[in-house]
């Protein structure tokens, strides 16, 4: 199985390649297994598709080196991270477009 993304983002109606004159780093995280993939962006330039093959014994694969690369950012990152149990599973646009208040605010508890 394999996880992918792309290093792009839209411009109008095209998509555009990140570049070193954009960003520095693609953080990938494949959710259902936790595991995060810190990619230098000159990486990416060449070949924007990324794919992760976590789940294969995968040390020559392109980006299975940057795996839980966390040393390549300088100063380190510290990520901080909660979880919401009140959360819903889904996203619902319409449901949030209901319960927003006149100032286009969520409230605190969601049903």
């Amino acid at each position: 199985m394999a996880y992918e993304t792309r290093a792009t983002y839209t411009v109008g109606k095209r998509r555009a390649v990140y570049t070193k004159r954009d960003i520095d780093f693609i953080a990938a995280h494949v959710v259902p297994l936790d595991i995060w993939y810190i990619i230098p962006v000159e990486v990416c330039t060449p070949q924007p598709m990324l794919r992760f093959y976590p789940h294969r014994n995968a040390r020559k694969m392109r980006l299975e080196k940057y795996r839980e690369a966390w040393h390549l950012l300088d100063p380190p990152l510290t990520i901080h991270a909660s979880i919401d149990e009140n959360y819903p599973e889904s996203y619902d646009p319409e449901l949030e477009a209901q319960l927003m208040d006149s100032d286009g605010e969520l409230p605190r508890e969601i049903p």
